[in-house]
């Protein structure tokens, strides 16, 4: 009797609930894909680094979608390896094998082009302050050290590497870790990517209320990154479920919603324009509103153009007042480069420094608040 061509997922409970939840995430992952090139859109802004890296990560993310969606449907991936063997044959047992090889090294590519998508919006944020240049340089640069470390570990883990998916299934000599030995070669991996997801997500947030910006603002903002902990959490359910037997399900759901959550969080900080632009301004995330008394503060750029940055603070009144201002930029902490004199929200003045391209300008604009009464001559009273 030739083996089916397809796996029934109403035999396969496991394997229906593999593709269910993938197909869901990946779903929302392209949501959140669009909605950040859309921002960047709207913003008329050239796209970073950080935007590229995330949809190489998205690509890579597709092909072990597919990958798992074939090791579903065509190899029996959900069901007892003896299954598979008597209903469909070993050379489907050896393909679903060769399948999760691949995806193995896909998936650490996909993970580390998003941690430094993550990260490189850090540097996007944070340009100014060099302490937090380095330490994110610092970071990348473990990240790429230790997922290709792991990419190698797949590539040495079986003796001869063909032996991966001809273990105990083919009359081939080799050797491959099993037993403990294999549940500690996966979580050593799983171990020291989940304290690397720890470090990138908090990175941030000592900075973060270091700044001058009201606490509500550094309180949403923090929630914003806080997000991250989502990785996190996923991250250390994996680790649980390779200690666990008959957990092959659960292991390869959360390994694969990993990523799918890690694309979701690093276009998080993208809502906010979109969703202003949608709702006309009326709903804002985390951003403050502009005022729109000076037409020249919110005149029209062609697109594409630079991302511009600056910080500011006020002062009012003999009253010294400092704070950041959080724009509706898609990067958190920014505010679009402006002409002229610039009056803030609460009626003070701005100093502003302005980064763009390569060159730092530092302009002190006064303005005058005080009614034409106060003036005399052009001295002050």
């Amino acid at each position: 009797m030739a083996a089916p061509n397809v796996v029934d997922l109403e035999v396969n409970s496991g394997g229906r609930r593999l593709v269910i939840t993938l197909t869901v995430f990946i779903f929302f992952d392209f949501v959140f894909i669009c909605t950040r090139f859309y921002a960047r859109r709207i913003k008329k802004k050239y796209l970073e680094i950080n935007d590229w890296a995330i949809l190489v990560g998205f690509i890579f993310l597709l092909a072990t979608y597919a990958l798992q969606i074939v090791q579903v449907v065509h190899n029996g991936l959900g069901m007892p390896v003896t299954w598979i063997v008597t209903n469909l044959g070993i050379p489907r047992v050896q393909t679903l094998f060769k399948c999760t090889f691949a995806s193995n090294i896909l998936w650490n590519v996909c993970i580390m082009a998003i941690k430094l998508s993550i990260l490189h919006l850090y540097l996007s944020l944070f340009s100014s302050v060099r302490t937090m240049k380095r330490l994110v340089f610092v970071t990348m640069v473990l990240t790429v050290i230790t997922h290709t470390a792991f990419i190698i570990e797949v590539l040495s883990l079986c003796r001869p590497l063909a032996y991966f998916w001809h273990q105990g299934l083919t009359a081939m000599k080799g050797t491959c870790p099993s037993g403990k030995q294999g549940q500690i070669a996966r979580f050593v991996p799983g171990l020291l990517s989940l304290l690397l997801d720890i470090v990138i997500f908090v990175l941030p947030i000592p900075l973060l209320w270091t700044l001058r910006m009201p606490t509500t603002k550094k309180i949403a903002t923090t929630a914003v990154f806080g997000v991250g902990f989502g990785i996190v959490i996923v991250a250390a359910v994996r680790l649980r479920y390779i200690f666990e037997e008959d957990s092959t399900i659960e292991f390869a759901i959360t390994g694969a919603v990993e990523p799918m959550v890690g694309i979701m969080v690093c276009c998080t900080p993208m809502l906010q324009p979109v969703i202003s632009h949608i709702t006309g301004g009326r709903i804002s995330l985390w951003a403050s509103r502009r005022s729109t008394k000076n037409p020249s503060l919110s005149a029209p750029s062609s697109w594409p153009q630079h991302s511009q940055k600056s910080y500011a603070s006020g002062a009012k009144a003999g009253k010294t007042r400092t704070h950041e201002r959080m724009g509706d930029e898609d990067e958190l902490i920014e505010m679009d480069k402006r002409s002229g004199p610039q009056t803030p929200e609460d009626g003070g003045n701005w100093i502003s420094v302005v980064e763009e391209g390569g060159i730092r300008i530092t302009r002190d604009v006064l303005v005058d608040t005080r009614p034409k009464s106060s003036k005399a001559d052009g001295r002050w009273k």
